[in-house]
């Protein structure tokens, strides 16, 4: 057989060129997804084609306070308030002159209650730590951090529920008679600093 015969029926195959910024506006992922009612919630955006965003938008909530494109796959953008208390999910949009990101289940963000301290016990403990603290407040799902102020995080804790935390004080680190507040931090964002938070170290 010649090498013509064998040339005969051979497919040719395209050369294809990824050309930079030439993906599909998209959003694939969103972290954190949940945010405090009040807002200011800083919200990693990953997805494609985000060269020359004009907008970020979290649904009927509005645009977001600010944002920053990093790099055409990924925004960092400011939650809004979310205008009708907790519990509020909405789909976030990036906008680009050539149209808007289509709404998928990878973009959608809630607002979430902020969490409250009304009251812990005991509020006193031996300055070397290891008191066995009940936080009672509202708000207190999916905590993340519980900070006897100055002297740092609890050396453990568990939510027990959404109103109460079992956390182990740390050592005062300055000594007897130390004073400071407790405050828990959940995806709603830092409890306010209250009189029934504070702790002592004796």
């Amino acid at each position: 057989m010649t090498d013509a015969a064998q040339n005969i029926g051979t497919a040719t195959q395209a050369l294809t060129v990824d050309v930079p910024g030439d993906h599909p506006l998209a959003i694939t992922a969103i972290s954190p997804s949940t945010g405090p009612v009040g807002g200011g919630a800083d919200v990693l955006i990953t997805g494609t084609g985000f060269t020359n965003v004009t907008r970020v938008k979290f649904g009927h909530a509005g645009n977001a306070t600010s944002f920053v494109v990093v790099s055409a796959t990924q925004i960092r953008a400011i939650s809004p308030p979310s205008g009708t208390g907790t519990g509020r999910t909405l789909n976030i949009t990036v906008t680009t002159p050539g149209g808007t990101s289509p709404v998928v289940a990878a973009d959608r963000f809630t607002w979430v209650v902020s969490p409250a301290i009304t009251a812990i016990s005991p509020s006193t403990g031996p300055v070397g730590g290891g008191t066995d603290v009940v936080i009672t407040g509202t708000g207190l799902t999916n905590a993340t951090r519980v900070k006897f102020g100055h002297a740092g995080n609890a050396t453990s804790f568990v939510v027990v529920s959404a109103t109460q935390i079992r956390a182990i004080s740390p050592p005062s680190g300055t000594g007897a008679g130390r004073t400071l507040n407790i405050t828990v931090t959940t995806p709603g964002g830092t409890s306010p600093v209250v009189v029934a938070d504070r702790f002592s170290w004796q």
